[in-house]
């Protein structure tokens, strides 16, 4: 095998645990699919029903003006304290 003179970073070595900055990646990309799958399912009006989903399967939120903040406080006034 000849010398490239090439070293592989560091970072490509872990193997077990990956590296810190690979898992914060990861939990930040499920929170955004998170809030990708609320809005598509909560906020976003659906082209041919004139609904949104979760319209169409019978959950009415009343959700007004800015329905994201709407949605926001709606779920943190119904979720329980610790």
């Amino acid at each position: 095998m000849r010398n490239t003179g090439y070293e592989k970073p560091a970072c490509h070595d872990k193997r077990d645990g990956e590296s810190d900055e690979g898992n914060a990646n990861q939990g930040d990309s499920q929170k955004i699919i998170q809030a990708m799958r609320i809005h598509y399912n909560y906020v976003r009006v659906h082209s041919m029903l004139m609904k949104t989903l979760a319209q169409k399967a019978g959950i009415q939120l009343d959700l007004q003006g800015n329905k994201i903040e709407s949605l926001i406080r709606l779920a943190a006034f119904k979720t329980p304290k610790a």
